[in-house]
């Protein structure tokens, strides 16, 4: 499973989620995830015994509702370096870390 990190504007909603799907889960638990989707789909592996088909099921689910944030096309980053002084690595949302 590939390692996607969810945007954290988005990561609350999605904790909730998929405390409400799988409530064998802490938010302290998701949390130590730091957003990770391989880190989420082993715990929920390792605390509720699913099958590996049924958990990544779920999961891809779950991604179309609540996946990485868009990238920025060229367009867009051109307007912002230009207007704003925005630089490269500035354009895209910051992935979630956990406290």
């Amino acid at each position: 499973m590939m390692n996607i990190q969810i945007a954290k504007d988005k990561w609350p909603l999605l904790r909730a989620e998929l405390h409400n799907v799988w409530h064998d889960l802490s938010f302290d638990e998701l949390d130590r995830t730091h957003g990770s989707i391989k880190s989420i789909y082993g715990l929920v592996q390792a605390k509720c015994g699913l099958h590996e088909e049924e958990i990544k099921a779920r999961l891809v689910s779950l991604m179309k509702k609540y996946g990485p944030p868009e990238k920025k096309n060229a367009e867009d980053i051109s307007i912002m370096r230009s207007s704003y002084g925005v630089q490269s690595g500035d354009i895209y949302e910051e992935n979630y870390q956990a406290p």
